[in-house]
């Protein structure tokens, strides 16, 4: 499938550590989020859904902006695997490492479409590989990410800063990159099929060395193209500039190709648009400290009074009544 043509979306917890890792080194995010076109909404809103390809766009520009040649790396350090809250329901009960990795393959896909991580075995070793789509010619950084994650996993059910035997790397050979710290002694093959790393079989087996408590999973994200577009377009709701051409360019599809999906769909973008609204509009107004002038900003309204004409129109109800109901 052309993966230029789909619309592929990652949980916004999992591009936090980039966020936080740019903090440190002083870097001037809202200008770099405008730039690859993600909403300033996420750096305060960790539980949305946001476009995958813009995300790892955002990286490749922090790392050539600042000359960063292992900003992936910085991002795992700023906010460890384990740290992550999407990640953090693998440790519960988690038997040893080999449980573990299992349900990171099994888990991952759900919070990032293009994640696919499998185990094969390898005479001594098994190959922790991630096999998915690759959005960017250049996505060094993205690979670096995903390599240190895999390394702080394992590292988990050790006592000691454990390092892979063998690294391997699509890309082509990068001495400066060969030089950083995340690969250690690690020996590195480059232009290989998938970013993987080797693991010995004995290290199966060990239990993990901390304890975390249980906590739910997220659902996976649906293969539905007019429900992707609907939780896309959320964290664009408040802007003044979202339109369809907007949303094509965020789904990767021409304006034209973007109608005939919905089409498809027996959908179309005011129609979309408009359940983003009233999905949205439903959680927010189950917290009550939350002024309805507040939340019709965030939907895009300009004051309340239209914002509760169009609630009533969706439900049948004012916003007021729902908020009483519910």
């Amino acid at each position: 499938m052309d993966t230029h043509h789909k619309i592929h979306l990652v949980h916004n917890s999992i591009f936090e550590p980039f966020i936080i890792a740019s903090t440190q080194v002083g870097i001037p995010i809202e200008k770099i989020l405008n730039k690859v076109n993600l909403p300033l909404q996420l750096l305060e809103n960790q539980n949305i859904l946001i476009p995958e390809r813009a995300c790892w766009e955002f990286i490749r520009e922090v790392s050539q902006l600042e000359g960063i040649q292992d900003f992936g790396k910085l991002a795992t350090e700023a906010v460890a695997h384990d740290e992550m809250t999407a990640l953090a329901p693998l440790l519960a009960n988690c038997e040893n490492l080999f449980d573990l990795l299992k349900r990171f393959c099994l888990v991952g896909p759900t919070l990032c479409d293009t994640a696919s991580y499998i185990i094969e075995s390898d005479q001594d070793n098994v190959v922790f590989k991630q096999k998915g789509d690759r959005l960017l010619d250049d996505d060094k950084q993205v690979q670096l990410f995903e390599i240190a994650g895999m390394i702080q996993l394992v590292n988990l059910a050790t006592d000691y800063q454990w390092h892979p035997a063998e690294i391997h790397l699509t890309f082509k050979p990068d001495h400066k990159i060969e030089g950083s710290e995340l690969l250690g002694f690690s020996r590195v093959l480059f232009t290989q099929p998938y970013p993987a790393i080797t693991i010995p079989r004995a290290l199966l087996a060990l239990p993990l060395q901390i304890k975390h408590s249980e906590r739910t999973l997220y659902t996976a994200i649906p293969d539905e193209f007019a429900f992707k577009v609907q939780h896309m377009i959320t964290p664009y709701l408040s802007g003044n500039h979202l339109n369809i051409t907007t949303a094509a360019e965020l789904a990767g599809t021409s304006v034209r190709t973007f109608q005939r999906r919905l089409k498809d769909h027996n959908s179309n973008f005011s129609d979309i648009v408009d359940k983003a609204r009233v999905f949205q509009a439903s959680s927010l107004l189950k917290e009550n400290n939350l002024k309805l002038i507040d939340i019709a900003l965030s939907l895009g309204y300009s004051d309340a009074s239209n914002f509760t004409r169009a609630f009533r129109r969706w439900m049948g109800i004012s916003p007021k009544e729902y908020r009483r109901l519910f």
